[in-house]
């Protein structure tokens, strides 16, 4: 019943432990009976045997080598792995989380600059076509649904449009020139709260919503942009943990779960939705979760050749919800059930009647530097949104290899918040759950 495994391991580990000993003590038989004293070899001698016995002599014996030292147990320092490429050779411990202006963003640039080139030319393959059809639409839902919410909230002030306008320029830019493009920035429910906010703020007061938001949103973009300059990004890179980063994640990804249960389950619940309605909605997000995951989970099986099994993984969500969204419009039309889909504009228009650019004169002077207290709150929670999330996506256990580069991150997001406040449109930063999943889909 003995392993032959075990045996093999066994005989390996006996080898290993007792051979070396074994050399020891024959070559100091041979010195004593030559006749010649136990010297202590020279230093460099030492050194040498040193050298040439660490991958041989077990830690407990080492000590035994003549010239060495002698302490109860020696331990060797094992080999650290070669750094990533484009990782900072900047002690993280020897960060200041205020540095002279331009620092931060220079050494960012440093690490960025090599790759950007490679960021285009290795991207070119189906994986990279795969998450991007995947991110269509893991992207599109939350901008729809957001708008639709901040439609609501700001009657009609900012709606569906504004947030797809916002998403797709936003996000472009983002891509092309942060550090860290594989972080996703959209709209997330904190600040959509602060905006719904703002917005009763500014009815209680008689203010100009759009007017007030813009002067709140060029604030926030001055303080995020000397965060960006003065390195203030060092105070999530030295002092937050990976226990920060998963209550984070957590926090977010169960707000996430819970609303989407919450609207499917509250469909059943609805008196203005039909119960054949109800059920098809149901049965097909259902189905089109489960599905997902049964072609991802294709990747670990053994049908068909790993080629073939990690394309069907790589294109598993977007068969998905393409394939489940066809079946259920078939059911629908084929028994006279009807569903309620996402209402997208038709024109690029703004969803109440004005101008692209907003008039910053319609508010008032005092109204103007009383913005800056509101502008502070929400620089606070768009900072941490963001490092926080890029920090998610940089997490060594991730194995990025190209380097981050926080500062830049938020200089981008800062000028974003800069010219879309002026066109009336929703400030965007790093979502979490979009991040994390384009992470995951690549």
């Amino acid at each position: 019943r003995y392993h032959p495994g075990k045996f093999q391991h066994g005989l390996a580990h006996a080898w290993h432990e007792n051979v070396p000993c074994l050399i020891l003590f024959f070559e100091r038989i041979s010195s004593l009976t030559c006749h010649q004293s136990p010297t202590p070899a020279p230093a460099a001698e030492a050194k040498t045997m040193a050298t040439r016995a660490r991958h041989l002599i077990p830690r407990q014996t080492l000590a035994a080598v003549p010239g060495t030292t002698h302490p109860r147990r020696v331990r060797w320092a094992r080999p650290r792995p070669p750094r990533a490429a484009g990782s900072d050779d900047t002690d993280v411990n020897n960060l200041k989380i205020v540095e002279p202006a331009f620092v931060g963003l220079r050494r960012d640039l440093k690490q960025r600059l090599p790759f950007y080139v490679s960021d285009y030319v290795e991207g070119l393959n189906l994986k990279c076509v795969a998450s991007t059809l995947f991110m269509f639409f893991a992207c599109l839902a939350p901008a729809v649904a957001f708008g639709s919410l901040l439609n609501v909230k700001t009657q009609g002030a900012m709606g569906a449009l504004e947030m797809l306008v916002s998403t797709s320029i936003c996000g472009m830019v983002y891509a092309l020139f942060s550090g860290q493009p594989v972080t996703i920035i959209g709209s997330t429910g904190p600040v959509l709260a602060f905006t719904a906010i703002m917005y009763s703020t500014c009815q209680q007061f008689a203010l100009p919503f759009l007017s007030a938001y813009a002067w709140v949103g060029l604030w926030t973009s001055g303080i995020l942009l000397l965060c960006a300059l003065t390195s203030t990004s060092n105070l999530v890179i030295r002092y937050l943990t990976r226990f920060t980063d998963e209550i984070f994640a957590g926090l977010i990804s169960v707000i996430f779960v819970v609303e989407a249960l919450k609207n499917i389950v509250g469909l059943v619940f609805t008196g203005s939705v039909g119960g054949g309605a109800a059920l098809l909605s149901v049965m097909s997000a259902v189905a089109t979760c489960a599905f997902a995951m049964k072609l991802s989970g294709l990747r670990t099986s053994r049908w068909f050749t790993k080629r073939v099994r990690d394309t069907v993984a790589d294109f598993g969500p977007t068969v998905s919800i393409i394939s489940c969204t066809a079946v259920c419009g078939w059911l629908a039309a084929r028994y006279g059930i009807s569903l309620e889909y996402l209402s997208l504009p038709t024109q690029i228009v703004p969803t109440t009647p004005r101008p692209w650019v907003v008039n910053l004169m319609e508010t008032p002077v005092w109204a103007r530097w009383g913005a800056s207290l509101p502008a502070v709150m929400v620089s606070i929670l768009m900072f941490f949104d963001q490092n926080i999330t890029t920090r998610l996506v940089n997490s060594k256990d991730n194995k990025m290899k190209k380097g981050y580069g926080y500062h830049m991150d938020l200089l981008v997001v800062a000028l974003n918040t800069l010219v879309f406040s002026m066109l009336g449109m929703p400030w965007l930063v790093a979502a979490t759950v979009r991040a994390v999943n384009h992470l995951r889909s690549l």
